[in-house]
């Protein structure tokens, strides 16, 4: 057993077994018992540097690194969503799952990733929105199994749609007056294939999942037209 003195006069002298009886933190609080006498430390600085432990210093085991888990912890997570979300796991910064680019519309552009929002998924607008509305729906028509549509009603839907479609290119090198009459005509044109389609499915003359299809193509493309034509062109 030792002895810690302090400066002054008279010396007042401690006795010293475990760097505890220097200070409660010992060698966390900068004091250790070497060779039974108290002397002064450099603390130990527990900072591994890893965001993905919880770092403490304990007066006996000196430098505890406890494994920390979950997502959003600072240091591991670096906000950006479009690399994915960082989690920890073991102690360890594990890298996230980058989210997927592509939201199945091809009359969106996914090519921007905001770090916060994600994926922006941008509409088209102008006449490449009610094209590719179009080219949705054709794709839909000429792409449906046999046992879905029948063949008359396959053709005739394709006909009308070849006919908005008609009025939309004319209507692009078109303008003013002109080109408002050629976006009606296309407008009136998608309003009787989208009747046509109705009455189909009220028949039963075509698959639902198909007609669903159908309907919800048939209304994203009369909603770009009508934003076309509302904004009075590209």
């Amino acid at each position: 057993m030792g002895v810690f003195c302090g400066s002054g006069a008279p010396a007042t002298c401690v006795p010293c077994a475990d760097d505890t009886n220097c200070h409660p933190l010992g060698r966390c609080g900068g004091f250790a018992c070497l060779a039974g006498l108290c002397t002064a430390v450099t603390p130990l600085a527990c900072d591994d540097g890893n965001p993905c432990t919880q770092d403490s210093c304990d007066a006996v085991e000196g430098c505890v690194h406890a494994p920390l888990a979950g997502a959003g912890i600072a240091g591991c997570d670096d906000e950006n969503v479009c690399n994915g979300v960082e989690t920890c796991a073991g102690g360890a910064c594990v890298a996230g799952v980058p989210p997927p680019s592509d939201d199945g519309d091809l009359c969106t552009d996914d090519g921007v990733c905001d770090p916060v929002r994600g994926y922006l998924h941008t509409p088209l607008i102008g006449f490449p929105s009610v094209t590719c509305r179009f080219d949705t729906l054709d794709a839909a028509l000429s792409g449906a199994a046999t046992g879905d549509i029948s063949s008359g009603l396959r053709k005739s839907l394709t006909r009308v749609l070849g006919k908005a479609r008609a009025q939309v290119e004319r209507a692009a090198g078109a303008h003013g007056k002109h080109q408002d009459k050629m976006l009606k005509g296309a407008g009136k044109q998608l309003g009787a294939l989208g009747r046509l389609l109705a009455t189909a499915r009220q028949k039963k003359q075509v698959a639902p999942a198909l007609g669903g299809r159908l309907g919800d193509a048939v209304a994203g493309a009369s909603g770009a037209l009508s934003s076309l034509h509302a904004a009075g062109g590209p």
